[in-house]
């Protein structure tokens, strides 16, 4: 009988930094030693992208079940560790903000949304280049950024019955 497995979470909830790196990492090897399922909530201004590149690539080859669950704010390079899960959730009233970023290695040049579309065949639709993106939950789901939306009102939304 295989071992039960317990899910557990991890919370990204600052800046991506490449200090957050480690501590990730030790935190997967624990879980996965106990064959267990995590689920990784974000709640993050961006920061760093190859340090956002690494936990992509950490939550990708993560052997069991893992899923990312956006929190609030899910912008900049925090979108690129969002994308790592297959299963991605994000909660009614949680932002989204993509933008090209510039990474500093001579002359090379990564725009995010092309760096976002190879990642796990992410298709963003648009019939123009995207510098900016700021996307609500909702809008997240239409374009597949996320898989998912836990519910609840979304904070502008008013029904026939509101009372305004």
């Amino acid at each position: 009988m295989p071992p039960k497995r317990y899910k557990t979470a991890l919370y990204i909830c600052q800046d991506i930094e490449p200090v957050l790196l480690p501590a990730f990492a030790r935190c997967l090897i624990e879980n996965q030693q106990k064959k267990l399922s995590v689920d990784v909530y974000i709640s993050s201004r961006g920061g760093d992208v190859a340090t956002a590149i690494a936990l992509h690539d950490l939550i990708k080859t993560y052997p069991y079940p893992i899923r990312t669950i956006g929190l609030g704010q899910v912008m900049s390079a925090a979108v690129i560790v969002f994308l790592g899960a297959d299963e991605r959730l994000c909660y009614a009233n949680t932002i989204f903000y993509l933008h090209d970023i510039t990474i500093k290695d001579g002359h090379s040049v990564c725009p995010v949304t092309p760096a976002i579309a190879q990642m796990d065949d992410y298709r963003i639709e648009t019939t123009k280049p995207v510098t900016e993106l700021l996307l609500t939950a909702p809008q997240a789901l239409a374009k597949r950024l996320v898989t998912d939306m836990i519910g609840g009102r979304v904070f502008n939304e008013v029904s026939d019955n509101a009372v305004v």
